[in-house]
């Protein structure tokens, strides 16, 4: 498999190895909690890299869901490369703000994120997941990272979300996504769960006993022979073939036993192109996939506004994320266990929220 190379790689592929486990340790006045405790949901405070390896002894392969929002390295976040690895390059990069004329700011953010990835995958359990928010500054070293430390075997899919809905001439193009890559832990175990069915265009306008229905068209994609025939209207006697390019969802015998069981409609007149009846009971078995494109999630601006109400203030995070789009990642996956604690991971850099 390809792999991304970056100045510094090879002094931080085992970076995470050598980095010294720490005591967590509760402070009772800072919780909500009436004790101090390691067993409820967590916020720890402090360098992520240090928290994540202190998770490692209680948390190794427990972790079901976990949402990251790294730095975008946009050259204006006023990060500094932080870790402490034994080299001369490196040390030599340490707690210098990585700023837009810094020539190896692609190569600092490859090396932080490597380690923090690495743990973050022994972290995850056989059937978990992982979702990373990130912009198109890094998106294409960032998926060349997911694919070398989790397998491009693994990747499950990359998530665009509108994250501004204000249009402002940046480029020359208006700039309203943000993009977030999913990868599992293993695919053969990790499987989706399928969101709830609208049920508001379901009705049953010509009372059919087994309950509302939908119209779906009959033609799918791709032109295959045995799917490729001509289906006459009995009201019309006109004749339709598949679209250009497209051909029937399925065969001549299969469609005679749904013309036959009334789950052939011809327009809502009787006279038009045949669709396929979709009975309510059916579509809430199956379910409504995940779409890729997430418009109803909230934006940027919407994530501001929560944060000053929660704080009472502005300024608290600059670039804080909607609540709406880390539940939906998390609603996104099927939970074989009960989700029952969650821990929260942040400096002014980075934030990680993982799901157990």
């Amino acid at each position: 498999m390809p792999q991304l190379q970056f100045k510094g790689k090879i002094l931080v592929e085992n970076h995470h190895l050598s980095v010294p486990f720490h005591e967590l340790l509760p402070v009772r006045e800072k919780g909500l909690s009436t004790r101090a405790s390691l067993h409820d949901n967590l916020i720890i405070h402090g360098d992520n890299l240090a928290a994540l390896k202190s998770l490692l002894p209680t948390n190794h392969g427990r972790v079901k869901c976990i949402y990251i929002d790294p730095p975008y390295n946009t050259g204006n976040e006023g990060w500094a490369y932080s870790d402490s690895v034994n080299s001369p390059l490196i040390r030599d990069w340490l707690g210098k703000v990585v700023d837009r004329d810094d020539l190896t700011r692609h190569d600092k953010w490859c090396c932080m994120m490597m380690p923090r990835l690495k743990l973050l995958r022994e972290l995850l359990r056989k059937d978990g997941v992982i979702f990373v928010s990130i912009d198109d500054n890094e998106v294409h070293h960032l998926r060349c990272l997911m694919d070398e430390v989790f397998g491009e075997e693994n990747f499950l899919a990359s998530i665009v979300w509108n994250h501004r809905k204000s249009k402002q001439n940046d480029i020359g193009v208006s700039l309203g996504h943000n993009h977030i890559l999913g990868y599992t832990k293993d695919g053969n175990h990790f499987e989706i769960r399928a969101l709830p069915v609208n049920e508001s265009g379901f009705s049953n306008l010509d009372n059919d006993p087994r309950g509302p229905w939908t119209l779906d068209p009959m033609d799918a994609p791709n032109v295959r022979p045995n799917l490729t025939y001509e289906i006459v209207n009995p009201a019309t006697g006109r004749g339709y073939y598949p679209p250009q390019g497209r051909c029937w969802r399925f065969g001549k015998e299969k469609y005679r036993k749904a013309l036959k069981n009334g789950r052939i409609v011809f327009g809502k007149t009787g006279r038009a192109k045949p669709y396929y009846k979709r009975f309510l009971d059916e579509a809430r078995e199956k379910g409504r996939s995940v779409a890729t494109i997430w418009q109803d999630v909230g934006t940027a601006t919407n994530a501001t506004k929560e944060l000053n109400h929660i704080f009472g203030r502005k300024g608290v995070f600059a670039t804080p994320k909607p609540t709406d789009l880390v539940r939906n990642s998390s609603l996104s996956i099927s939970l074989h266990a009960q989700r029952n604690r969650s821990l929260f991971c942040g400096n002014m850099a980075s934030n990680y929220v993982l799901y157990l």
